[in-house]
């Protein structure tokens, strides 16, 4: 799993970390509060692992993801290792 800090607020005590899951074959996000989730996309199988979906489910939600983070997040999914043949079997059960 990658993870990619992409805002910070330190006068509020707020964070935006995305990434790639490769356990289970999406890109996700989340939002923290001074260390407590408050929300998270891409916590499904499959959920997001296209990245203009996932960008522009972000992009809803007033979230705008650099070209470089971008980049960042699809070398982080070419670059994961195959997915076991069991994760492939839960994937299989769950979608």
């Amino acid at each position: 799993m990658s993870r990619h800090l992409i805002s910070k607020n330190e006068t509020l005590g707020s964070e935006i970390i995305v990434g790639w899951d490769n356990p289970i074959n999406t890109y996700f996000c989340q939002w923290f509060y001074e260390e407590d989730l408050l929300d998270m996309i891409g916590e499904s199988f499959s959920e997001y692992c296209n990245i203009e979906k996932f960008k522009s489910k972000l992009s809803s939600m007033g979230v705008e993801l650099s070209e470089e983070i971008i980049e960042t997040l699809e070398k982080d999914k070419d670059n994961s290792r195959p997915r076991t043949s069991l994760q492939n079997m839960i994937n299989g059960i769950f979608n």
